[in-house]
């Protein structure tokens, strides 16, 4: 378990964030949409999120996190739409926290997805103008920490109903998935991720302190 001590030690650092104010006209939808990105740097995860639209959204959204190849979720949430504003500035991504803080590895791709149907929110950024997105952009490529946390790679909805249970990754290329390389303006961004990066190991600085201590301690014996 990661204490909130530790994790306060990093600046959040969430994947979207409102930019700016969004009207309730862009249209409601129900349904499961998904981002595929690769960690930087090893982090952990502290919250999941949706989008939500206040009174024009309803139920709840299970949000979850997938590595290829699992045959479970690395973590999850569900996020309950509640609200009764039609006030703009009341719209804005909803959190819920994670338990136990798993880590996230760099190098790795991961997809964080809303995997039912179970709540309507609106599709709130379908010109890709009311968020903004905090870390780079892109293909799947190698890590580079000095990109920040997180690198984007693409984002997928899915209007096929419920994914049901399995792997989100195994059902990414088959009917009712569509694909969007994200090129700066994401097209579907209802969910949302928040992460720290981990930090270095206390007992490894502590260890590399006591090396330079022992050093200078024989550089003074051999004077």
């Amino acid at each position: 378990m990661v204490s909130a001590a530790l994790l306060g030690l990093t600046a959040r650092a969430d994947l979207f964030e409102k930019a700016s104010n969004v009207g309730p006209g862009v249209g409601h939808t129900a349904g499961t949409f998904g981002f595929y990105f690769t960690p930087n740097v090893d982090l952990y995860v502290t919250r999941l999120g949706v989008f939500d639209y206040s009174s024009y959204s309803s139920g709840s959204a299970l949000v979850e996190v997938w590595k290829a190849g699992d045959v479970s979720p690395v973590t999850s949430a569900t996020i309950t739409f509640s609200g009764s504003s039609t006030s703009e500035a009341s719209f804005n991504y909803s959190f819920a926290t994670v338990a136990g803080s798993p880590v996230l590895n760099a190098g790795l791709n991961y997809l964080v997805v809303w995997v039912d149907n179970t709540g309507s929110a609106t599709q709130p950024f379908a010109d890709g103008t009311h968020a903004q997105v905090n870390y780079p952009i892109g293909d799947y490529a190698p890590a580079n920490p000095a990109e920040g946390n997180l690198r984007l790679n693409y984002s997928y909805i899915y209007d096929g109903g419920t994914l049901g249970a399995g792997n989100p990754w195994d059902k990414q290329h088959v009917a009712g998935w569509e694909k969007s390389v994200i090129s700066g303006s994401p097209s579907y961004m209802d969910v949302n991720i928040d992460v720290v990066a981990v930090p270095e190991p206390v007992e490894t600085g502590a260890a590399v302190g006591l090396l330079l201590l022992g050093l200078a301690w024989v550089r003074r014996a051999r004077m």
